[in-house]
């Protein structure tokens, strides 16, 4: 029997108005899910639609935006009304702007709030996090930029919430300090809790994440289990959609290879965003793209030559 997730992501749809008063949509028809003891991160190229996807969850679109699809928590639909009561109770919320804290209370009042930590719990944060301890005294124009990330990461984990959105939580902070972070989001999901994590870091992604959703045009082209993705010897594990693999070696430390061509923009392609750009490129990816079961992977992708053959090759490599 399958675990219910913590939070689930139903055909959601964001999209702008155009001059003639059609939707043209920036993210189509997502579908993703976030189980209790997981880390689920969001990864892709910037213009993906990374930014928009986490103001839909946060329930701080535009009002311009149009915004289909719904979301559940625990099994139950969840709306813009029940996300609100639920934020920095039951989910607890980092978001990416840090002029998100109230610019006319002081940190510490705005961190133990209504009671759901003590003062000793946040002054253990702070030092944890490399906050002074007058930072609890101080307005957040008193603070640096940096250190108002630090408090907002501090916060949502103080408020002991059953799950965590984090939407780029690490930006601007030293190496130290972003893998303390993801350490401690790896601490807070062993407790059955959850988190999800919309992240540019596809290092740290691949280093804390048990599960990686890519972003590629608006749409998730793969998810796959960062285990197996590092795991030579399976040949149902990935990564296997020709834009994920071309995403992990332009890292550092793997080939660090540019890949030519450029994201296109919502409105431009049919079919397959990457088919422009990918040297597997068939008929068919001109037309609607079936999400396809492997293992416990899902990919995107209408040619099985290329995301069939990848993993064997790799296995092929690893016995040289």
């Amino acid at each position: 029997m399958s675990i219910q997730p913590i939070l689930a992501i139903n055909d959601l749809t964001v999209g702008f108005p155009t001059g003639t008063g059609e939707i043209q949509p920036v993210i189509s028809s997502l579908h993703a899910r976030v189980r209790p003891g997981e880390i689920v991160a969001i990864i892709g190229s910037s213009g993906s639609g990374k930014s928009l996807l986490a103001e839909a969850l946060l329930g701080v679109s535009s009002r311009a935006a149009y915004v289909a699809g719904h979301l559940e928590y625990r099994g139950k639909k969840l709306d813009g009304r029940k996300l609100t009561a639920l934020a920095g109770r039951e989910i607890g919320l980092i978001p990416q702007s840090v002029n998100s804290l109230d610019p006319l209370m002081k940190i510490g009042k705005q961190i133990l709030g209504d009671g759901r930590c003590t003062r000793s719990e946040m002054l253990d944060f702070f030092d944890r996090y490399q906050l002074p301890t007058n930072t609890a005294d101080k307005y957040p124009f008193e603070i640096s930029g940096g250190m108002a990330r630090r408090v907002l990461i501090a916060a949502a984990l103080l408020t002991k919430p059953e799950m965590i959105i984090a939407d780029e939580p690490t930006p601007g902070l030293q190496t130290e300090l972003a893998e303390l972070v993801m350490d401690d989001l790896r601490e807070f999901v062993k407790g059955n809790k959850a988190a999800l994590v919309i992240t540019h870091d596809a290092e740290l992604a691949l280093k804390y994440a048990d599960r990686i959703s890519v972003f590629y045009a608006g749409t998730t082209v793969e998810v796959g289990v960062v285990a197996h993705w590092q795991d030579d010897m399976r040949s149902d594990g990935g990564p296997f959609h020709p834009y994920t693999r071309a995403l992990l070696d332009s890292l550092p430390g793997r080939e660090f290879a540019a890949y030519p061509g450029t994201q296109p923009l919502p409105g431009t392609y049919s079919g397959c965003p990457f088919a422009a750009r990918c040297p597997g490129r068939i008929s068919e990816c001109g037309g609607e793209i079936p999400s396809v079961r492997i293992g416990e992977a899902m990919v995107r992708c209408a040619n099985p030559a290329v995301y069939g053959a990848s993993k064997l090759h790799r296995r092929e490599d690893a016995r040289r």
